[in-house]
């Protein structure tokens, strides 16, 4: 009888920002767990009525999709977010930024091998 194991892999690191990461499997297939290249710094200021951008780059095995998050729900693409994605990099941009829009956004990556975090904490004056 062959016995099957399962590596399960959790890792959480903190450079310009915070990060989670989590895989359910390892591959031998070339696949790779979504990782930043680029991260949105930590903290972010700006002025009312100003547009503020924040980006971030993922790479992986396949293509990991992006995915961003202000307090915890999905930001989609509207009148006041805008949202470019090419190549891997992400931009999101709050346009004509207003007292209510301060808060912590978050840059999502996953792919089938896993999922990574990242967060930027906005601050409109």
């Amino acid at each position: 009888m062959k016995k099957k194991i399962l590596f399960i892999m959790m890792f959480v690191m903190t450079l310009t920002g915070s990060y989670i990461g989590t895989t359910n499997a390892a591959s031998s297939s070339g696949e790779t767990m979504p990782e930043f290249s680029s991260v949105p710094p930590p903290r972010k200021s700006a002025s009312t009525d100003q547009n503020i951008e924040i980006e971030a780059k993922a790479v992986g095995t396949p293509t990991p999709e992006i995915r961003w998050y202000k307090h915890g729900r999905r930001i989609v693409e509207s009148d006041k977010y805008s949202i470019y994605y090419k190549d891997g990099r992400s931009t999101l941009t709050i346009k004509n930024a207003k007292i209510s829009d301060s808060g912590v956004y978050e840059v999502v990556a996953e792919n089938d091998l896993g999922k990574v975090s990242a967060t930027c904490e906005i601050l409109v004056l």
